[in-house]
């Protein structure tokens, strides 16, 4: 696979990553396009955008482009973070802690709750509204 593209745009507060996958043999391959604009919370959009652009191997005729606003990033991200919990971490586990109160922490411990035996949870962040 490719090395990830990265484009900082540090005047606005933003960056976006470009990945792409291809498995030798398969019909089709895969350019996903996620990007973060941390100022954007301040005009009331999304910090996170993304899509993917599903393309025929043969041809490189685009064969579904998928908008999705950075939500299978998030869910990618957080199943990275259970599945290593899930080898790491003692299988008992019954704590957890988390930092931070956005979306990703909110993701973080509905996969964590489906694979462990959670009874407290202790959450630190800077907004303690959202916590």
């Amino acid at each position: 696979m490719p090395t990830p593209q990265d484009i900082l745009l540090e005047e606005f507060n933003g960056e976006t990553h470009v990945k792409s996958a291809y498995v030798e043999g398969s019909k089709h391959y895969c350019i996903k396009i996620a990007s973060g604009f941390f100022n954007n919370p301040k005009i009331n959009l999304s910090s996170s955008q993304g899509m993917m652009i599903l393309l025929e191997a043969k041809t490189g005729i685009p064969k579904c482009i998928l908008l999705e606003d950075g939500q299978l990033t998030d869910y990618r991200t957080a199943a990275a973070g259970a599945v290593a919990a899930k080898y790491l971490a003692n299988k008992d586990s019954e704590n957890v802690f988390v930092v931070g109160t956005g979306i990703q922490a909110k993701l973080q411990v509905e996969f964590l709750l489906k694979i462990f035996p959670i009874k407290r949870l202790f959450v630190w962040g800077r907004s303690e509204d959202k916590a």
